[in-house]
């Protein structure tokens, strides 16, 4: 895994990547284009692995190499075609059609991401849902300690 967070830029080889990517770890980037918003912000730091051809499924944040270029879209099918199996990707973020690719053209999958020092789920996720979250685990966990406590001092009184 890297370190700090940095873009993917032309002196970091696709093949370099593939490479760390292929022995099992994990990059991370700072997301610096809106193309993905309103679920990937600029600014939001990405941890990214190795793409598996079984593992991939709709709605899949996948980073995508196309004409030189990396770019992160959601996977919104999969199909079967004469020449095999590919992906129909999206930007969110932007007003254009899906494109096709195949799986030699997908990179890794998104596997979370870091907004404002929280880690979220790259689908469907947000800030504030996570935050919902937590609040929800602290309270759920007061409950059930709270009733052990009634039930151990019940079981004290008997």
């Amino acid at each position: 895994m890297a370190d700090s967070p940095g873009p993917l830029d032309r002196t970091f080889s696709v093949d370099r990547w593939k490479r760390l990517l292929g022995g099992g770890g994990r990059l991370r980037l700072r997301m610096q284009s809106s193309d993905m918003a309103p679920i990937v912000l600029p600014g939001d730091i990405l941890e990214l692995e190795e793409a598996r051809l079984l593992a991939l499924h709709r709605d899949d944040i996948v980073l995508v190499q196309t004409r030189g270029v990396c770019l992160l879209r959601r996977v919104c099918q999969r199909l079967l075609t004469e020449g095999g199996e590919r992906f129909e990707v999206v930007a969110d973020g932007l007003e254009t059609p899906p494109t096709r690719h195949g799986f030699d053209e997908i990179l890794a999958r998104l596997v979370c991401l870091e907004r404002e020092g929280e880690i979220l789920r790259p689908v469907g996720d947000s800030v504030d849902r996570a935050r919902r979250r937590r609040r929800w685990r602290e309270r759920l966990g007061n409950l059930w300690y709270g009733l052990l406590l009634r039930l151990s001092r019940e079981s004290d009184l008997d």
